[in-house]
């Protein structure tokens, strides 16, 4: 059975698509830019070995994001933040025994964020290339005159520009 999902989140609703076969869910998390759609191979392939799935698209997302939000306010907490109200959401139905957690590139640095913080929530975790050098690459990349410069276009959507100080995550300005 497939369902369109709605689901309250960070910026408004979290849009998502829910494949369901058996009491066991992935959750499926895109990488920066991505949407539901990426990963339908990896859906395809769990639903084949009988697990039930949901494809997410993160509030702030990409060009073709059906959720909420604007990318100008879109970090990793905030996906963090639209990961965890999915768990509950889930955590919650009685459809499901076990959650488990997929995660792509940005989608992955947040899957694994939010599994260390919900280890009895989450039953387990899959990675592919998870971007764990967000952090360190934003700092190298970082210029000092970014407070001052409008916001930067990627592929037809407004960005705004981070800054960060000592010892804080990544937050996204304007």
């Amino acid at each position: 059975m497939t369902e369109i999902l709605k689901i309250p989140a960070s910026m408004g609703s979290l849009y998502g698509v829910l494949h369901t076969q058996s009491s066991c869910l992935l959750i499926l998390s895109h990488g920066f830019g991505g949407s539901h759609t990426n990963h339908q191979d990896y859906a395809d392939f769990f639903l084949s070995k009988g697990m039930s799935v949901f494809n997410l698209d993160f509030c702030g997302g990409g060009l073709e994001s059906k959720s909420d939000g604007s990318m100008l306010e879109m970090t990793v907490l905030t996906e963090a933040a639209d990961l965890n109200a999915v768990i509950d959401h889930f955590k919650n139905d009685p459809r499901f025994t076990k959650l488990f957690l997929m995660g792509f590139s940005q989608g992955g640095f947040v899957s694994s964020y939010v599994a260390a913080q919900r280890p009895e929530d989450v039953a387990g975790l899959v990675l592919e290339y998870p971007a764990y050098v967000l952090q360190d690459d934003a700092r190298k990349r970082r210029c000092p005159m970014a407070p001052f410069l409008p916001p930067a276009m990627l592929c037809g959507k407004r960005l705004g520009m981070f800054t960060m100080k000592p010892q804080s995550p990544l937050r996204f300005m304007m």
